[in-house]
């Protein structure tokens, strides 16, 4: 597995800002190991064909992809995990055309994972009052940073590195939900 692949495409950057999709990959990558498509398919509640439709696209925009085989009870088993841990949305090599199909999907996929965040925090902060929790139910922080191109690539990192090292479910761990944005201003 790749530190990061650039989708570059069109192709690309649909595959993967689609909001089915994301749940695969993001399913995919909270299971740290490949998968068939029937055990996402159960893990998401869908049935295998759908899911299979979509391994196909993401398997295309190379997001994917065939890691072994097994023979199970006669029938071949195919094991797909991601090809790199992070992927990054350059848009500079797509046509002018194309741009405001590129802005559409990148700002959806933000929205997207927006809703999907939103709604979980207000979920389990709502439960854990319900339940009695006074404390430590969330911690909320919203700042403008002054950094320089250098600074912003380093938090970025350590972001995502300090991330990556707690994305592993073990005995005694807390599940946590965590949503980051980390942007540029004009």
């Amino acid at each position: 597995m790749k530190d990061v692949i650039k989708l570059t495409t069109l192709e690309q950057i649909k595959a993967y800002s689609d909001p089915y999709r994301l749940r695969i990959i993001t399913f995919l990558r909270n299971n740290m190991e490949a998968a068939t498509v029937k055990e996402i398919a159960d893990n998401l509640g869908e049935v295998p064909a759908k899911i299979h439709y979509h391994i196909k696209k993401l398997e295309r925009a190379g997001i994917i992809e065939l890691i072994r085989t097994k023979e199970i009870k006669g029938i071949i088993a195919k094991y797909y995990y991601l090809t790199a841990d992070r992927y990054d949305i350059v848009g500079e090599n797509i046509t002018d055309q194309a741009k405001q199909v590129y802005k559409s999907e990148v700002l959806n996929l933000i929205n997207d994972y927006y809703d999907t965040s939103r709604s979980e925090v207000i979920e389990s902060v709502s439960g854990r009052i319900s339940e009695g929790h006074q404390s430590n139910n969330v911690s909320i922080l919203t700042r403008t940073v002054y950094l320089t191109e250098e600074e912003f690539e380093m938090i970025n990192k350590i972001t995502r590195e300090l991330i990556g090292k707690h994305e592993k479910k073990a005995d005694g761990l807390i599940p946590c939900h965590i949503f980051t944005v980390l942007s540029k201003q004009k």
